[in-house]
């Protein structure tokens, strides 16, 4: 502005035009001038607001309208750290592993042996006493329970692999040692208290011991009163009745027979001293044979002693077929059924027969 007044004011005002166009034309550059600069500031100023408003705007959730289906999500799933599974280690199928049939459906197997009259034998009707009274009580206490009883007359194998292998279930009948006094028992008693577990009492046995009529043993009160004599019992007869009482060698003298009447012959030719057998037993066979006048009990050393079931301790189920034989048991007595058995099997009709 100042130069432009200046062309205004020159010497001899001949330039007084031409100084007017300069000035115009300096008057318009200083005003583009001026605009650009002011543009450019405007626009720096502006720059920020337009980024921020770009920015707000990019966060506004979009309008939904009628064509656009709305979307829901559900809750995130966590995904570990490592996504591949791990490794599974494999299963060794075993017996324990295989599921095992319900116990109900589960046949028992019964096992007991002959020769053992009127308790046990296969020629002996309904099997024998034993034989009948268990299998009353597991009809008692467990009418749809199968089961099968087999004879196996070596019972010393019972108490060997074909109890122990579970080829059978449950073995009858066997008399209950006292186990409190072990050192008193042979290794067959003590498999019996160590490895199986016995069924309450079936029936209660008295064992007697005969000799001749007028033999000084008749007054004996106590097994040491044996000592040195020679002894007869039947074969099959259990002999753990023996050992508890020390009857057996050194300190006597055992011998077995056949039979029972086998056993009575030799006491009456003085082959042995002493017949040691169960009283039911030993009455039938001295009625039988006639000889009830020949052959006297000595009454000082008749033992008491009780019958049982027994399964192994390692019968997984072994103690509910126990059970069952235990119930039915008692609901036999109960209803007195288990008396008319006894007195069957101990008839002297039956003796006679069996």
């Amino acid at each position: 502005m100042l130069c432009g007044l200046k062309f205004l004011n020159d010497e001899l005002g001949g330039g007084t035009i031409l100084g007017l166009l300069w000035f115009v034309l300096l008057v318009g550059i200083t005003g583009m001038a001026i605009d650009v600069t002011d543009g450019m500031a405007q626009g720096l100023l502006d720059e920020p607001r337009d980024r921020e408003l770009t920015a707000v705007q990019t966060k506004e959730e979009p309008t939904l309208t009628a064509e656009e289906p709305v979307q829901t999500f559900e809750e995130p799933v966590q995904i570990a750290a490592n996504p591949m599974p791990a490794a599974v280690e494999p299963v060794q199928v075993t017996a324990d592993t295989i599921a095992a049939p319900p116990l109900a459906e589960l046949r028992i197997k019964f096992l007991t042996g002959s020769g053992f009259a009127p308790f046990a034998g296969e020629s002996l009707h309904a099997g024998g006493m034993i034989t009948d009274l268990v299998t009353r009580a597991v009809n008692t206490a467990a009418p749809e329970r199968e089961f099968h009883v087999t004879f196996i007359s070596d019972r010393s194998a019972h108490l060997g692999v074909i109890l122990r292998d579970g080829a059978f279930d449950v073995s009858f009948p066997w008399y209950k040692p006292d186990c409190f006094e072990p050192e008193k028992l042979g290794e067959e008693l003590r498999i019996l208290c160590d490895e199986f577990e016995f069924s309450n009492p079936l029936y209660e046995v008295s064992l007697g011991y005969y000799t001749r009529t007028g033999n000084p043993l008749i007054k004996a009160d106590s097994h040491a009163g044996m000592f040195g004599k020679k002894l007869c019992r039947p074969k099959g007869q259990f002999m753990f009745g023996l050992d508890q009482n020390n009857l057996t060698a050194p300190s006597v003298s055992v011998e077995t027979a056949a039979t029972a009447i086998e056993c009575f012959f030799r006491l009456l030719r003085g082959q042995v001293d002493v017949v040691s057998l169960v009283k039911t037993k030993a009455d039938a066979e001295l009625r039988r044979l006639g000889i009830i006048d020949e052959v006297a009990e000595i009454e000082g050393l008749q033992t008491s002693l009780t019958l049982h079931a027994l399964v192994p301790k390692s019968n997984p189920n072994g103690q509910a077929y126990l059970d069952i034989i235990n119930q039915g048991m008692a609901s036999l007595m109960a209803s007195g059924k288990w008396f008319e058995v006894v007195a069957y099997h101990q008839s002297p009709q039956l003796s006679l027969m069996n």
